[in-house]
Protein backbone atom coordinates (compact mmCIF):
# COMPACT_ATOMS: atom_id res chain seq x y z
CA UNK A 1 0.00 0.00 0.00
CA UNK A 2 0.59 3.53 -0.58
CA UNK A 3 2.63 5.36 2.32
CA UNK A 4 0.19 7.97 2.88
CA UNK A 5 -0.69 9.73 6.05
CA UNK A 6 -4.09 7.92 7.15
CA UNK A 7 -6.03 11.33 8.66
CA UNK A 8 -5.37 13.02 4.96
CA UNK A 9 -6.94 9.69 3.63
CA UNK A 10 -9.59 10.06 5.56
CA UNK A 11 -10.11 13.25 5.21
CA UNK A 12 -10.01 13.04 1.50
CA UNK A 13 -12.63 10.37 1.80
CA UNK A 14 -14.87 12.32 3.76
CA UNK A 15 -14.61 15.13 1.49
CA UNK A 16 -15.45 12.32 -1.51
CA UNK A 17 -18.78 11.26 0.45
CA UNK A 18 -20.11 15.32 1.24
CA UNK A 19 -19.89 15.88 -3.14
CA UNK A 20 -22.56 16.67 -5.52
CA UNK A 21 -23.13 12.45 -5.93
CA UNK A 22 -23.77 12.36 -2.37
CA UNK A 23 -27.41 13.72 -3.82
CA UNK A 24 -28.04 11.38 -6.23
CA UNK A 25 -31.66 10.84 -5.36
CA UNK A 26 -31.71 14.53 -6.92
CA UNK A 27 -30.33 13.38 -10.35
CA UNK A 28 -32.04 10.48 -13.09
CA UNK A 29 -30.05 8.06 -14.15
CA UNK A 30 -28.28 8.21 -17.77
CA UNK A 31 -30.12 6.14 -20.52
CA UNK A 32 -27.07 3.58 -20.91
CA UNK A 33 -27.73 3.96 -24.56
CA UNK A 34 -26.46 7.85 -24.23
CA UNK A 35 -22.97 7.13 -22.44
CA UNK A 36 -19.20 7.33 -24.05
CA UNK A 37 -18.86 3.15 -23.52
CA UNK A 38 -15.73 2.61 -26.36
CA UNK A 39 -12.34 3.27 -26.53
CA UNK A 40 -9.19 2.13 -28.63
CA UNK A 41 -5.73 2.65 -27.79
CA UNK A 42 -2.90 1.59 -28.19
CA UNK A 43 -0.79 0.04 -24.99
CA UNK A 44 2.55 -0.21 -27.04
CA UNK A 45 2.85 0.81 -30.85
CA UNK A 46 1.52 -1.47 -32.68
CA UNK A 47 -0.47 -3.14 -30.11
CA UNK A 48 -4.66 -2.09 -30.43
CA UNK A 49 -7.06 -2.76 -27.91
CA UNK A 50 -10.84 -1.59 -27.88
CA UNK A 51 -12.28 -1.18 -24.79
CA UNK A 52 -16.00 -1.43 -23.98
CA UNK A 53 -17.56 -0.25 -20.55
CA UNK A 54 -20.17 -2.84 -19.55
CA UNK A 55 -22.99 -1.36 -17.75
CA UNK A 56 -26.15 -1.80 -16.04
CA UNK A 57 -29.68 -1.21 -16.54
CA UNK A 58 -29.27 2.45 -14.10
CA UNK A 59 -26.18 3.41 -15.94
CA UNK A 60 -23.84 1.70 -13.34
CA UNK A 61 -20.36 0.66 -14.00
CA UNK A 62 -19.83 -2.93 -13.86
CA UNK A 63 -16.61 -3.91 -15.97
CA UNK A 64 -14.62 -3.50 -19.07
CA UNK A 65 -14.12 -5.45 -21.62
CA UNK A 66 -10.94 -5.49 -23.89
CA UNK A 67 -11.08 -6.53 -27.77
CA UNK A 68 -7.66 -7.75 -29.71
CA UNK A 69 -7.53 -5.26 -33.23
CA UNK A 70 -10.15 -6.56 -35.47
CA UNK A 71 -11.43 -9.82 -32.84
CA UNK A 72 -15.02 -9.76 -31.98
CA UNK A 73 -14.36 -12.05 -28.64
CA UNK A 74 -12.95 -10.05 -25.59
CA UNK A 75 -9.75 -11.80 -24.53
CA UNK A 76 -10.10 -10.38 -20.74
CA UNK A 77 -13.10 -8.55 -18.97
CA UNK A 78 -11.80 -5.97 -15.98
CA UNK A 79 -14.06 -5.77 -13.35
CA UNK A 80 -15.02 -2.51 -11.80
CA UNK A 81 -13.46 -1.83 -8.24
CA UNK A 82 -15.42 -0.97 -5.33
CA UNK A 83 -13.93 2.73 -4.04
CA UNK A 84 -17.11 4.22 -2.40
CA UNK A 85 -19.85 2.23 -4.20
CA UNK A 86 -20.12 1.08 -7.75
CA UNK A 87 -19.49 4.60 -9.75
CA UNK A 88 -23.29 5.60 -11.49
CA UNK A 89 -23.96 7.95 -14.46
CA UNK A 90 -26.73 10.55 -14.47
CA UNK A 91 -27.84 12.68 -16.70
CA UNK A 92 -24.84 14.97 -17.48
CA UNK A 93 -22.60 12.36 -17.91
CA UNK A 94 -23.11 11.77 -21.65
CA UNK A 95 -19.76 12.84 -22.55
CA UNK A 96 -17.85 11.53 -19.40
CA UNK A 97 -14.48 9.62 -20.45
CA UNK A 98 -14.90 6.74 -18.33
CA UNK A 99 -11.84 4.83 -20.00
CA UNK A 100 -7.93 6.72 -19.84
CA UNK A 101 -4.94 5.51 -20.38
CA UNK A 102 -0.99 6.43 -19.26
CA UNK A 103 1.98 4.85 -18.23
CA UNK A 104 1.64 4.98 -14.86
CA UNK A 105 4.83 2.34 -13.66
CA UNK A 106 7.66 3.81 -16.29
CA UNK A 107 7.55 0.67 -18.20
CA UNK A 108 6.50 1.91 -22.08
CA UNK A 109 2.91 0.20 -22.06
CA UNK A 110 -0.13 2.14 -21.71
CA UNK A 111 -2.25 1.12 -18.66
CA UNK A 112 -5.39 1.10 -18.36
CA UNK A 113 -7.59 3.99 -15.96
CA UNK A 114 -11.59 2.77 -15.53
CA UNK A 115 -13.56 5.54 -13.99
CA UNK A 116 -14.68 4.48 -10.08
CA UNK A 117 -15.77 8.13 -8.11
CA UNK A 118 -15.98 11.66 -9.62
CA UNK A 119 -17.22 14.67 -7.48
CA UNK A 120 -18.88 16.89 -9.50
CA UNK A 121 -18.27 19.44 -7.31
CA UNK A 122 -14.41 19.41 -6.51
CA UNK A 123 -13.77 18.12 -10.01
CA UNK A 124 -11.71 15.36 -8.79
CA UNK A 125 -11.45 11.68 -10.37
CA UNK A 126 -10.61 8.19 -8.87
CA UNK A 127 -9.88 5.21 -11.10
CA UNK A 128 -9.73 1.61 -10.81
CA UNK A 129 -5.65 1.06 -12.55
CA UNK A 130 -4.89 -1.82 -14.58
CA UNK A 131 -1.33 -2.21 -15.27
CA UNK A 132 -0.20 -4.10 -18.66
CA UNK A 133 2.19 -6.86 -17.69
CA UNK A 134 3.94 -7.56 -20.40
CA UNK A 135 5.10 -11.48 -18.93
CA UNK A 136 1.57 -12.14 -19.31
CA UNK A 137 -0.20 -9.95 -21.90
CA UNK A 138 -2.55 -8.90 -19.93
CA UNK A 139 -3.81 -6.20 -17.38
CA UNK A 140 -3.89 -6.95 -13.65
CA UNK A 141 -5.50 -4.91 -11.18
CA UNK A 142 -3.39 -2.53 -9.27
CA UNK A 143 -4.77 -0.64 -5.81
CA UNK A 144 -2.10 1.21 -4.78
CA UNK A 145 -3.16 3.67 -7.53
CA UNK A 146 -6.77 4.28 -6.41
CA UNK A 147 -5.56 7.87 -5.79
CA UNK A 148 -7.17 11.60 -6.67
CA UNK A 149 -5.80 11.85 -10.45
CA UNK A 150 -2.81 10.07 -10.69
CA UNK A 151 -0.91 12.01 -13.43
CA UNK A 152 2.64 10.31 -14.59
CA UNK A 153 5.82 12.14 -15.37
CA UNK A 154 8.52 10.15 -17.27
CA UNK A 155 10.80 12.62 -16.97
CA UNK A 156 11.08 12.21 -13.15
CA UNK A 157 9.13 8.62 -12.82
CA UNK A 158 7.14 9.76 -10.47
CA UNK A 159 3.10 10.53 -10.00
CA UNK A 160 1.45 13.25 -8.75
CA UNK A 161 -1.91 13.61 -6.86
CA UNK A 162 -3.80 17.08 -6.79
CA UNK A 163 -6.71 17.13 -4.11
CA UNK A 164 -8.71 19.81 -3.48
CA UNK A 165 -11.15 20.32 -0.10
CA UNK A 166 -14.44 22.03 0.85
CA UNK A 167 -13.18 25.76 2.14
CA UNK A 168 -10.59 26.33 -0.06
CA UNK A 169 -7.90 23.67 0.99
CA UNK A 170 -5.37 21.38 -0.92
CA UNK A 171 -2.91 18.90 -1.12
CA UNK A 172 -0.09 18.17 -4.22
CA UNK A 173 1.14 14.95 -3.47
CA UNK A 174 3.84 13.05 -5.34
CA UNK A 175 4.71 9.65 -5.47
CA UNK A 176 7.48 6.90 -6.28
CA UNK A 177 7.92 3.63 -6.92
CA UNK A 178 10.32 2.03 -4.79
CA UNK A 179 9.93 -1.37 -6.20
CA UNK A 180 6.44 -2.57 -6.50
CA UNK A 181 5.65 -0.62 -4.03
CA UNK A 182 4.15 3.19 -4.14
CA UNK A 183 5.83 5.86 -1.95
CA UNK A 184 4.47 8.79 -1.30
CA UNK A 185 7.88 10.87 -1.04
CA UNK A 186 6.69 14.77 -0.80
CA UNK A 187 3.41 16.47 0.11
CA UNK A 188 2.81 20.03 0.07
CA UNK A 189 -0.28 21.80 0.70
CA UNK A 190 -2.60 23.86 3.28
CA UNK A 191 -5.00 22.51 6.36
CA UNK A 192 -7.34 24.44 8.38
CA UNK A 193 -6.13 26.86 10.95
CA UNK A 194 -8.11 25.15 13.81
CA UNK A 195 -6.35 27.36 16.67
CA UNK A 196 -6.29 30.99 14.68
CA UNK A 197 -8.83 30.49 12.34
CA UNK A 198 -9.06 33.93 11.20
CA UNK A 199 -5.96 34.32 10.36
CA UNK A 200 -6.18 31.59 7.21
CA UNK A 201 -4.59 28.02 6.12
CA UNK A 202 -1.49 26.88 7.48
CA UNK A 203 0.84 26.31 4.48
CA UNK A 204 2.57 22.80 5.05
CA UNK A 205 5.39 20.82 3.46
CA UNK A 206 6.42 17.00 4.20
CA UNK A 207 8.97 14.93 2.88
CA UNK A 208 9.73 11.49 2.75
CA UNK A 209 13.00 11.38 5.26
CA UNK A 210 14.54 8.06 6.53
CA UNK A 211 11.67 5.91 5.47
CA UNK A 212 8.56 8.17 7.35
CA UNK A 213 7.26 11.36 6.10
CA UNK A 214 7.97 14.24 8.26
CA UNK A 215 6.82 17.83 8.23
CA UNK A 216 9.54 20.05 6.83
CA UNK A 217 7.93 23.02 6.75
CA UNK A 218 4.93 25.00 8.58
CA UNK A 219 3.73 28.29 8.90
CA UNK A 220 2.26 29.29 11.75
CA UNK A 221 -0.43 31.85 12.12
CA UNK A 222 0.50 34.83 10.28
CA UNK A 223 -1.82 37.96 11.84
CA UNK A 224 0.74 40.22 13.41
CA UNK A 225 -1.56 39.74 17.20
CA UNK A 226 -0.41 35.91 16.74
CA UNK A 227 3.37 36.04 16.12
CA UNK A 228 4.94 36.56 19.39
Amino acid sequence: MPSRPRASLLLFIGILLCGDRAHSQLKKPLDPKMANTSYTFEVRPGLRFTFHVELDETSTIRAVTVFRENERTPFQTLPACDYTGRMQLFEGDEQTAIVEHGDLNFDGYQDVKLLTYLNDHLGKKIFCVYLWAGNTNHFRYEKQLLIADPIPHPETKSITSHSEYQGGTFADSTYEWRGTKLVLVAEDGTRDNVRYPECGPIHFSRRLVNGRILTTDEDSATCSEHQN
